[in-house]
């Protein structure tokens, strides 16, 4: 019998609780047998990752968004889903930015000292978006509207952006294979975060020509086998946000009969079986 392992962050588990049973029953269904394991974050995830790849299983879905169990996998010839390096990248939002440098328009962004431009080259100026790098579901990003914002926070690890004109809007792409599955439009009601967890309006969104093509250019730098890539809007046009690794779903359930999951899981199966 084949054996895999789904790996999340501990804090994930209760909300992701429908994925996981999801992800679980299906194995089940088909004779393999896929065991939920969580850590918490603070552990020498090195040293964790490095024990955890010496079981042998055939196949390993990381949730956790922590790239060392992938790479620690992957280096005993075990097939993730998703890759070491997407996580790695994704999970840092100036990793994100900086694979993606002259492949698609986004927000002139800097971190620290370093600051990055493509495609728009206006400065960043008040008011701006102060986010962390690993935070994902609009979680610490801050509004800065004047330099005492910036200085309540009391913190220097935040990444500045130049705020986006079309406030609160967004839209998510969700990815299956490398290849766009559905999309969702995503409104703020009185917040300029758009993020459905943050009571946000959500409806189905056909892409046009020019967000499929971004797209493209974006997977061709960054394989992914299930995420979601978000586009926020400046000057009507879309620009690149960020990418969700553990992307969720409920937003899709919500807007469309796409059952992404099912897909998901006949995705990881097919490739485990060739």
């Amino acid at each position: 019998m084949k054996k895999g392992w789904l790996i999340y962050n501990k804090v994930d588990v209760n909300r992701n609780e429908y994925m996981i049973n999801r992800l679980i029953d299906f194995f089940k269904s088909n004779h393999i047998e896929l065991k939920l394991i969580s850590y918490s974050e603070g552990i020498n995830l090195e040293n964790e990752a490095i024990k955890l790849a010496g079981n042998k299983v055939d196949f390993v879905i990381n949730r956790s968004r922590f790239y060392e169990f992938s790479d620690a996998f992957e280096k005993q010839g075990v097939k993730v889903f998703n890759k070491a390096r997407t996580t790695k990248i994704c999970n840092d939002k100036f990793k994100t930015y900086k694979a993606l440098v002259g492949v698609v328009d986004f927000m002139p962004t800097s971190f620290k000292n370093e600051v990055i431009y493509s495609g728009i080259k206006d400065e960043i100026d008040y008011p701006f978006v102060a986010k962390s790098l690993d935070g994902h579901g609009g979680e610490e990003v801050y509004l800065i509207k004047e330099k005492s914002d910036l200085e309540d926070l009391k913190r220097d690890d935040l990444l500045h952006q130049k705020l986006a004109s079309n406030e609160g809007i967004d839209v998510r792409f969700y990815i299956l294979g490398n290849e766009i599955v559905a999309a969702v439009k995503r409104e703020a009601y009185k917040s300029f975060k758009s993020n459905y967890s943050l009571g946000g309006k959500v409806s189905e969104y056909l892409p046009s020509k020019e967000e499929k093509f971004m797209i493209k250019k974006i997977l061709k730098v960054i394989d992914i086998d299930y995420g979601g890539i978000d586009f926020i809007y400046h000057n009507n046009r879309p620009v690149f946000n960020e990418i969700e690794d553990a992307v969720g779903a409920k937003m899709l359930y919500q807007t469309s009969k796409i059952d992404i999951i099912g897909m998901y899981c006949e995705y990881i199966l097919s490739r485990i079986q060739t």
